[in-house]
This record gives C-alpha cells, structure tokens and sequence, in this order.
C-alpha cells in the first residue's frame, strides 16, 4: 500500500491501530536499534518525495525485490553460522571429558600451580616480622646475660653487652631496609 492509497483509509482505522500499537510496545519488552529511528525517517522523506512526484508510486513495491535479495541472503548466512557452531559445540563437547581426565590427573600430581601474590606477600611479612622478634628477644637475652655476668666477670659481660648490639639493630631496622613497596 502507498501512501497516495491511504488517504482512502478512514481515520478512525489509524486512531485504532495506533492505540493498539501504542499498548502493544508498553506491554511487550522489546527494543529498538538506535538508527531505527532515522531508517523510519529516512524511508518516510523518500516516500513522501515519491508521492508527490507521483502519486500511484508505491515505494514497497519497488523495494521489495531488494529486500527478498538481501532476506535470502542472509537466510544462507544464518544456516552456515548455526552449522558452524554447531559443530564447534560438538568439538569441544567430544574434547571435554580428556581435558577433564587431563585435568584431574594434574590435581593428583600435585603439577597444578596456584598463584596468589597477595598471599605471598602477607607471608613474606609476616616471616619479616617473626624474624625481627627473634632478633628482639636474642637482644633482651643478651642484655639481661651481659649484665648479670658483668657484674662476676666484667670482659665477658661486657662483650655479651656489645654483642645484644648486633641483634637490637637487627629488630629495628630490618623491616626497613628490606621492604619493598606493595604492588
């Protein structure tokens, strides 16, 4: 039907449609393209060119070999995409039960290797800091062993005094030298 045969078409009829239409696309969840919009614009300026031009040019009528065309070939397209993936599903549904055998047997080998950096690096902290408190409580024992042998043999306190040194440098400034910046 071209636009110069719907002024046959009595007003009341396209008051209907469009109130039906109008319910039909708020009630159903569907979307539209975002050019559809200029499409419909684009179809109706040619339309209303042609019907003043001319007005028993029926605008469809000459489309429509084009769109048959373009329908069939894509009809082609859809059969050999679906075959495609049809058998793209099979392959890997074939594959599926070696690579989950292949898998399984990985598990039990213990070859699967699991990454957690962030994990890695809280024990690496973690080690840092029980090593600092070894270092701390070497330190403690030191000073407390130098100075009661001090006081019966004052060389050897002595050098256990000194020596407490080496471990308290340790505990305070090993975390520090050592540290890197968190990734």
């Amino acid at each position: 039907m071209g636009f110069a045969e719907l002024r046959n078409v009595d007003p009341r009829e396209f008051h209907d449609f469009a109130i039906e239409f109008g319910e039909v696309v708020r009630s159903l969840p569907f979307q539209l393209p975002e050019n559809f919009l200029l499409v419909v614009r684009a179809i109706s300026l040619t339309s209303g060119v042609c019907s003043a031009l001319n007005p028993d040019f029926n605008l469809w009528e000459s489309v429509e070999p084009y769109a048959a065309q373009l329908l069939k070939d894509e009809g082609g397209n859809v059969v050999q995409d679906f075959a495609i993936e049809a058998v793209q599903i099979a392959s890997l549904a074939w594959r599926l039960p070696k690579r989950v055998d292949a898998l399984i047997d990985r598990v039990e080998d213990g070859s699967v290797a699991v990454s957690t950096p962030r994990l890695e690096r809280k024990i690496s902290r973690l080690e840092r800091t029980a090593r600092r408190l070894i270092s701390a409580l070497l330190f403690g024992a030191l000073l407390i062993a130098g100075a009661v042998v001090r006081a019966d043999d004052t060389p050897f306190g002595t050098v256990l005094l000194s020596l407490s040194v080496l471990p308290l440098l340790h505990a305070l400034f090993a975390g520090r030298m050592g540290h890197r910046p968190p990734r």
